[in-house]
């Protein structure tokens, strides 16, 4: 069952909806065959780094939405939100 926010967008809040989003996602940015997304990931094309920017984005969103669960949960969120400024910072985001 996907929850929907106020605004209308669809909520991360458990793993297969986290997957979902991933999967398609990362076929938006690492298009073609794995020949392809190899060479990209070679190269450290910009689709690349967006979709790795793009999945610690949706992860960090997961861990906010169940951050209140227990206090690891929290932390986890901590950690996600960490790695995701991080990269971003790395990315000039």
């Amino acid at each position: 069952m996907q929850s929907i926010c106020k605004e209308g967008r669809a909520v991360i809040q458990t793993k297969t909806d986290l997957q979902r989003f991933l999967s398609l996602e990362k076929t938006a940015y690492l298009y073609g065959d794995r020949r392809d997304t190899l060479i990209a990931y070679l190269t450290n094309d910009p689709r690349v780094q967006i979709w790795r920017y793009q999945k610690r984005l949706r992860i960090c969103e997961y861990r906010y939405n169940n951050r209140h669960k227990t206090p690891l949960h929290f932390l986890a969120f901590l950690l996600a939100r960490r790695k995701k400024n991080y990269l971003g910072s790395r990315l000039g985001i």
